[in-house]
């Protein structure tokens, strides 16, 4: 394994010397140095090729319509359902850090670049968006230790697809750098907690696009993400770093939007409207809290009476033990929708809570979704509890007849 990942760092420093190279060779080709182009508030370090951009939010700052300052007042316990991280719940909203990287195309392999590591934290009062530009590629292992102060610093971190992509790249980063990334105790990745909460709806779970529609946030005139990596690839043929300043912006709004969405999930109840509080009622029940669950679904379903309110509450309320409430809820959304698997779920609390056998019957005649045999074995058990009790009712006319 040791020699894998030496050779690995070896063909990784081959690539890194050849790019340097490259480098220098426009820089004495009398070209434009990279370094040059870049505005005065890309801070030089004491190694060139490396830049680093901080810029911030006040607390009471908008994004969206969610204050900058939201962050810190996010419920720890909350996210950590809602993200299914039960690490997160012991975590300081002040501690955690954001994470968004830009780099030379995808994946986690060695040919893959991270060009630009975008950090958000809290500093004080305000929050502190931190970008570390790599100019030069041979000069990585610089950036990668001023990365690692901050992560250090960090309980937790937040990112949007991080954990199958901008971790992993970048833990792929140090170890070809012959560096550890020092660990967090948790990650918050708001992709897949956005796909749970909003499940019933239909756009896409972008970043860009949940940013607009879940907090109003429009970051106005914005670069593609696909011409990323082509932008740095300019900048290291030619020395021009120019088209490098929308990467940097774009990576600026990525870390300001993951500020604001954590503020806004990690107050879920006050902030999400009905059929979104529904799904995360539903999360909650999967991360084990059935009393959020169920005052979640409540809640829900004060805002909006329809399918997905009501098989929420239904089904939290049936985890719950209060059978009766998931009956009348059933009983509702079986009304509304023509939905076998209601109408199993239905049959099955007539039948074993409510001791109706007939009833059942009745449902299950409308189909289950269980397959042909197995509808044809529910209805056929069903039909011999109807004629069993239909006889002990005989018999107990009998049996009264007899003493009259």
């Amino acid at each position: 394994m040791r020699a894998v990942q030496d050779a690995g760092a070896s063909t990784e420093r081959q690539r890194l010397d050849a790019l340097r190279q490259q480098f220098e060779a426009v820089a004495s080709d009398g070209g434009p140095v990279s370094p040059r182009a870049l505005p005065a508030d890309y801070e030089a370090t004491a190694t060139t090729g490396y830049r680093v951009r901080r810029t911030f939010r006040l607390t009471e700052d908008w994004i969206g319509h969610v204050r900058a300052g939201a962050m810190c007042k996010a419920s720890p316990i909350e996210l950590a359902l809602l993200g299914l991280e039960p690490a997160l719940a012991q975590v300081e909203p002040e501690r955690l850090l954001f994470l968004d990287l830009e780099t030379t195309g995808l994946g986690a392999g060695a040919a893959n670049l991270a060009f630009v590591v975008g950090l958000g934290f809290w500093a004080g009062d305000r929050v502190s968006v931190e970008q570390h530009v790599l100019l030069d590629p041979s000069v990585e292992a610089v950036m990668l230790d001023a990365v690692a102060k901050r992560f250090e610093q960090a309980q937790a971190v937040v990112s949007y697809n991080g954990k199958s992509f901008d971790l992993p790249l970048l833990r792929s980063r140090f170890v070809l750098n012959r560096r550890r990334l020092p660990e967090p105790e948790a990650h918050l990745d708001l992709l897949h907690l956005a796909r749970r909460v909003h499940r019933a709806r239909s756009w896409r779970k972008t970043l860009k696009e949940v940013e607009a529609r879940v907090i109003g946030f429009e970051r106005g005139p914005d670069i593609d993400s696909a011409s990323v990596g082509s932008r740095y690839a300019h900048h290291l043929r030619t020395g021009d770093s120019a088209p490098l300043i929308d990467v940097v912006t774009h990576n600026e709004h990525d870390i300001t939007s993951l500020v604001a969405l954590t503020g806004f999930y990690g107050r879920p109840s006050a902030h999400l409207e009905a059929l979104d509080l529904a799904s995360a009622a539903r999360t909650m029940r999967r991360a084990g809290d059935l009393q959020r669950a169920r005052q979640m679904a409540d809640a829900a379903l004060l805002g909006e009476s329809g399918p997905v309110t009501l098989g929420a509450r239904a089904d939290i309320a049936k985890a719950c033990g209060d059978r009766d409430q998931a009956l009348a809820d059933f009983e509702s959304l079986a009304a509304l929708v023509d939905d076998p698997q209601v109408r199993l779920k239905l049959a099955k609390l007539y039948e074993h809570h409510r001791k109706e056998p007939g009833q059942a019957l009745l449902v299950a005649q409308l189909g289950t979704g269980e397959g042909v045999e197995g509808e044809a074995r529910r209805r056929g058990r069903l039909k011999r509890k109807v004629e069993r009790a239909a006889a002990r009712v005989r018999a107990a006319g009998d049996g009264l007849e007899s003493n009259d």
